[in-house]
């Protein structure tokens, strides 16, 4: 006796596309040089009294994910997640719990997906890491207030309140 199983899945099903977030090759080079532009000077007019955030420690983008992270130096932070090929502050964030803020959701992981699956769909460098500054106020409001500042000063393109000077793309894709 021969048995046969029909499969679940027909052959003639139709295929559900993938969506895509991409931008042409040269308007991601373009949107990264403005930001990077721009955060070039904010460099050459930094103070002796101010940090560079490309000068901390870099971390896996995955740092959520490690115990170690818990160890560097304490829970209330400011953090950087910073594209290190283009040279460009992506976003700046604080918490008082820097070894489990991004352990959820997080809005954040989905415009990096987005801008990453642009910049290895057209063949451009990425380096996504994580940089922390430790050296800030453990009460919410005083470190609220400096990551305002710093996201105003930086201007990076993730952060809410950048979205409409760069027309960043990558928090309106679907």
């Amino acid at each position: 006796m021969h048995y046969y199983q029909e499969s679940l899945f027909p052959l003639s099903a139709p295929q559900i596309p993938k969506p895509t977030y991409t931008l042409s090759r040269s308007a991601l080079l373009q949107w990264q040089g403005r930001i990077r532009a721009w955060q070039t000077q904010v460099l050459a007019e930094l103070s002796s009294y101010d940090f560079n955030p490309f000068q901390l420690p870099a971390y896996p983008m995955e740092f959520y994910r490690s115990t170690a992270l818990a160890k560097l130096g304490g829970d209330a932070c400011i953090y950087f997640i910073i594209d290190r090929s283009a040279q460009i502050i992506l976003y700046i964030g604080e918490t008082s719990r820097s070894h489990q803020r991004w352990q959820g959701q997080h809005d954040c992981k989905r415009y990096l997906a987005r801008y990453c699956q642009s910049c290895f769909s057209q063949s451009v460098p990425v380096q996504i890491t994580s940089s922390f500054w430790w050296y800030t106020s453990r009460a919410r409001v005083d470190r609220q207030a400096q990551e305002s500042r710093l996201i105003h000063r930086w201007k990076s393109p993730f952060n809410q309140e950048n979205w409409q000077v760069w027309q960043t793309p990558f928090v309106s894709m679907p």
